[in-house]
């Protein structure tokens, strides 16, 4: 039964605190409980799903706020960070 790499990922540091309280508690050999602990997480490789804006989405949809207002320049903010935009769009291109 294969799981997806979040799943493992979610249940991986699970099995390492299990592995340690049994350690701790002399239920497990500290040697097998340390190497439990350096297992690491799935590989992400892949393709990243959903629907992803082109650069002149962005940039239209970075153009709707009016920047010469406040609200405007909070909403270009607030867009920027969602967006995980570097260049701050209030400022000169």
């Amino acid at each position: 039964m294969g799981f997806a790499p979040s799943t493992i990922s979610q249940r991986l540091p699970a099995i390492r605190k299990l592995a340690t309280e049994a350690a701790d508690n002399g239920l497990l050999a500290p040697a097998i409980a340390a190497g439990i602990t350096r297992v690491k997480g799935p590989r992400r490789e892949g393709v990243r799903i959903g629907k992803w804006l082109t650069l002149e989405e962005a940039d239209y949809l970075l153009s709707l706020p009016d920047a010469s207002r406040l609200k405007g320049v909070r909403h270009s903010a607030i867009l920027s960070i969602m967006g995980g935009l570097r260049a701050a769009p209030w400022r000169s291109r």
